[in-house]
């Protein structure tokens, strides 16, 4: 039966051995702390020897990315079974008390007491046996624990060989990191799947597509189908050798014929330009730029189709023409050139049969004028208003459109325009009398007059000029109109020609015998708000004479009938007669 008297033995014998205790916990506690380095630094060098190696493969045979992740998959494969190996039986090591009693035993030639001293301590201890051996056994041990060395208990034979091996290795890591610090960078960004290259001794410091940057992080470059592709290259460092080219691979798999590149400008710095074409891009590929030891990653040249834009003009006649219901607006889809009457207004509009378009614009007289989008998807721009370059087409004009699509591409060429003034011919007039001869101031002569135009006729005007036998003239000061009430509004072109006879009066002019009367008419078309233009008929000549020369022009006019009349019947005899 366990009572107090026990309990205080139990606590003396606990106290008999406290400090063998402390020690045999401390060396477990530096035992395991010991195995804990040594693993550790077996995985450690395991990482940095599995880099180590992955740095010279990749150097040397510049893995892309793909062949990247299998090697690190293998590194990680190889540190795994290190850690297995080396690091996973010293940490499976779980030790008690107990246990490093037993190891100082062994270590020290000590005998069970040890042991069994500690078991003592245990309150079960009371029911064994003998308490007079029980304490014999705990005062000895006592006695001696206090010059063991329990430090002989700590494996070091890992830890140090593990431990200089890690060291000679991060130092050798640190050293060629000092040295080459631009490679271990290149490194670091490859592990992290970057297209970063190891310096080379020619460096490529731009490409250039069609004057677009090629940069690491641009996997593909768009180019209109059917455009030639130009590739720009600028370099620095050491000159390449006879490697200068662009290799072409077809999206199929197929290899294209290489771009060679040529040296195009040399820059300040010693940095240097080299140029190459590709005719004609008819389907999409990927491309390296290799330049002496240096190159660039595979970078997609995407073909897509260029924009197809067709052109429609509108023209709308000016006013007067309108009115004079000869023509509605003409329309002109997909022909480039426009017929307009002067002062006509053009209407533009542009449609993207294939894609959407992101901007378009007009180039006139060296100005710029944007078209407005007009449909949601943004096939159909316009050009027209008020500020519109055609608002009002005065003189033959040209013109280029050049549009943008969504994909950023324009068109090779600029879609050229050109229209054309189609004349608005002045009008036609003709005057006539039926007699030629008047008295000086009772005369009083019929013009026989007609004019015409293609849209109207304004206003029609007779000039008279007096001739007098001395060769002097006069006129009166204003032209005298023609058909006032027939005119008083513009005579469009459904009411044309206009004909009639006016009645002169030539006692207003204080005429004699000998004067001559030069009759004119002048007949102006009408053109809206612009001034229209004019047109003279032939000039009619009266002669003023008295009686006796009137009637010796009736003389003179029926011989030269009857002259007539005779020559008609010779002609006809000579042929047969009269049929």
């Amino acid at each position: 039966m366990v009572g107090p008297q026990t309990d205080q033995l139990t606590v003396n014998r606990m106290s008999r051995l406290s400090p063998l205790r402390h020690q045999l916990s401390w060396l477990r506690r530096r035992r395991h702390s010991v195995r804990l380095a040594a693993a550790w630094f077996a995985i450690a060098l395991a990482v940095l020897c599995g880099l180590g190696a992955m740095f010279l493969l990749d150097w040397q045979l510049s893995m892309n990315r793909a062949q990247r992740i299998v090697a690190l998959a293998i590194g990680a494969r190889a540190v795994i079974w290190a850690y297995r190996r080396f690091a996973r039986p010293l940490l499976a090591v779980n030790e008690t008390d107990l246990d490093m009693a037993l190891m100082v035993e062994r270590q020290q030639g000590i005998d069970s007491d040890l042991v069994a001293a500690i078991q003592f301590e245990s309150p079960e201890a009371a029911r064994w046996g003998s308490v007079a051996l029980e304490r014999a056994v705990i005062d000895y041990v006592a006695s001696f624990s206090s010059g063991t060395n329990v430090l002989e208990g700590i494996p070091t034979e890992h830890i140090y060989r593990r431990g200089l091996a890690l060291a000679a290795t991060v130092a050798l890591f640190c050293m060629a990191v000092a040295l080459f610090p631009q490679y271990a960078a290149t490194f670091f960004a490859r592990l992290a799947m970057s297209n970063a290259h190891y310096p080379t001794r020619t460096v490529i410091d731009e490409v250039h597509v069609n004057g677009a940057a090629v940069t690491p992080d641009v996997r593909v470059v768009r180019a209109g189908y059917g455009e030639p592709i130009n590739f720009a290259v600028r370099i620095s460092g050491e000159m390449p050798g006879d490697l200068k080219r662009v290799d072409l691979r077809s999206a199929a798999g197929g290899v294209a014929q290489p771009v060679e590149l040529t040296e195009a400008a040399k820059l300040p710095g010693g940095a240097m330009v080299f140029k190459g074409q590709l005719p004609q891009l008819v389907d999409s590929l990927e491309f390296e730029v290799h330049l002496g030891d240096a190159w660039t990653e595979a970078t997609r040249l995407e073909a897509i189709p260029l924009p197809v834009v067709e052109l429609m003009l509108t023209a709308t006649p000016p006013a007067y023409a309108r009115s004079a219901a000869l023509a509605e607006p003409e329309q002109t889809a997909g022909s480039h050139q426009l017929s307009v009457l002067e002062g006509s207004r053009a209407d533009l509009e542009i449609t993207c049969e294939n894609k959407p378009l992101s901007a378009a614009m007009l180039t006139m007289d060296k100005k710029d004028f944007p078209l407005e989008k007009t449909a949601a998807d943004g096939r159909r721009w316009t050009l027209a208003g008020k500020e519109s370059p055609l608002s009002r087409i005065d003189s033959p004009t040209r013109f280029e459109i050049q549009v943008t699509d969504a994909d950023g591409l324009r068109l090779p060429r600029p879609v050229e325009g050109y229209i054309r003034i189609k004349p608005d011919r002045p009008p036609t007039v003709n005057a006539s009398v039926d007699v030629q001869y008047f008295l000086p101031n009772t005369g009083l002569p019929e013009i026989n007059y007609s004019a015409n135009d293609d849209y109207g006729i304004s206003r029609i005007q007779l000039y008279v000029e007096v001739i007098h036998p001395g060769g002097t003239s006069e006129s009166p000061a204003e032209p005298i109109a023609i058909s006032k009430e027939n005119l008083a509004k513009p005579l469009l072109k459904p009411n044309l020609p206009l004909a009639g006879a006016y009645r002169l009066p030539l006692d207003q002019f204080k005429l004699a015998k000998g004067d001559q009367v030069k009759l004119t008419l002048e007949a102006t078309d009408f053109r809206g708000d612009q001034p229209g233009k004019s047109t003279k008929s032939d000039p009619v000549v009266l002669q003023i004479t008295d009686e006796g020369g009137i009637m010796a022009a009736l003389s003179e006019t029926d011989r030269h009938a009857y002259e007539q009349m005779n020559t008609l019947i010779q002609r006809q005899s000579q042929t047969g007669g009269l049929k």
